[in-house]
Formats: C-alpha cells, structure tokens, sequence
C-alpha cells in the first residue's frame, strides 16, 4: 500500500494492537492499566483520543505506551550529505584548508 502520509502505516499498526487489548479488556481503563500507565484516570483521554480519532499525543513517553515511535516518521528530519569535493578540483583547499581566525585576546592586544 501505498500512503500518502508516512505516519499512517505506523499509526494502523498501534490501532491494531490496542483495539486487541481493548477487546481483551473491555474498556479504555482496562487498557491503560494494561501499558502500564500511572494515573489511570488521566491518561485514558490519551488512549481514547487515539483509538477514535488517530490523535497521537506529543510526550514521547504517552507515544512508546501506545505502541507508537518515539518521533514519527513524518517529524524526522532528513540531512543531506555535503558533498566533499575531490583534491585538486576547483576551489577544493577552501573545504579542508580553513581560515584561522584571531581569538578575541589577539585582537585586543596587537
């Protein structure tokens, strides 16, 4: 399948889970206690929110609970790689060579 938001095969995958616990319980309650939360009755909210409508609560700790990632894959930021340039190409002694600059003492004192 293919999905237009990347965060959808992870989110089903947790749903899945859940909804087994929830069927095994019977109810939210049942389920938070089940992952392991503190305060059952504040943290239910979370647990129904994402089962209903797929809201996936911001504390890290609540997420991994809810069998979902730390960072979801649509938050991770993807770097590009620098190109380093090859030796003697143009320009390449300003990539490996850098500029010394003057410490602040230097300045003050020549």
């Amino acid at each position: 399948m293919n999905f237009i938001n990347p965060d959808l095969p992870v989110i089903y995958k947790a749903k899945s889970k859940l909804d087994r616990l929830y069927r095994k319980h019977g109810n939210f309650r049942g389920v938070t206690k089940a992952r392991g939360f503190l305060n059952v009755d504040a943290t239910v909210k979370y647990v129904w929110e994402f089962m209903k409508y797929h809201i996936v609560p911001k504390n890290p700790a609540i997420r991994v609970k809810l069998f979902l990632p730390r960072v979801m894959p649509s938050e991770r930021i993807h770097k590009k790689r620098r190109a380093i340039p090859k030796l003697g190409s143009n320009n390449w002694e300003k990539s490996f060579f850098k500029n010394p600059k003057p410490n602040k003492f230097q300045k003050r004192y020549l």
